[in-house]
């Protein structure tokens, strides 16, 4: 799976959230198509730090939007 630059200059604007969990899924199939033990273990880590991402970045826009309201 590739990301093509011309895909990408046609794609609405996302929340960073969007963007991280989408590199995430990117960073998971290159570990399943890795054939090196290590390789696919430094994928399988670089996916997680890019959920970890996400899922801060929709918590920090979570609570801008509850300040926001208050």
């Amino acid at each position: 799976m590739r990301l093509h630059p011309q895909l990408l200059a046609k794609a609405p604007v996302t929340s960073r959230s969007s963007i991280f969990r989408l590199k995430a899924l990117f960073s998971e199939q290159r570990a399943k198509e890795s054939s090196e033990p290590r390789s696919r273990e430094d994928w399988e880590e670089l996916a997680i730090e890019w959920h970890m991402l996400a899922n801060l970045a929709a918590n920090a826009k979570r609570e801008s939007i509850q300040i926001d309201d208050a």
